[in-house]
């Protein structure tokens, strides 16, 4: 799985809410319900999920904000693979970034 968008590069308080939050919008929406699917469906044991992420090491605030948003969806991995170990459903959650 992968999804993203790059938020805008305006200073934090010529944004509205709307354009700041663009990253998590899509960027960590698209990871929770794609990881829900996959515990709800549920995949066949042994199925696995590879959420591709990169990770911005720019100074930029607006890069961190991405950043951020990308560290988020690997939480998302990581808690969605607990569940599916918890509900013993045999899924791999895994994440690959680049930089």
């Amino acid at each position: 799985m992968t999804a993203g968008v790059f938020p805008p590069a305006a200073p934090l308080h010529e944004q509205s809410w709307r354009e700041f939050s663009v990253n998590w919008e899509v960027d960590v929406k698209v990871a929770f319900h794609f990881s829900k699917a996959a515990l709800t469906l549920p995949l066949p044991a042994g199925s696995s999920i590879i959420l591709i992420s990169s990770v911005q090491r720019s100074q930029f605030t607006h890069f961190r904000r991405y950043a951020g948003a990308k560290r988020t969806q690997i939480f998302i991995v990581n808690y969605a693979q607990k569940e599916s170990d918890r509900l013993k459903l045999g899924i791999r959650f895994m994440h690959s970034h680049r930089e």
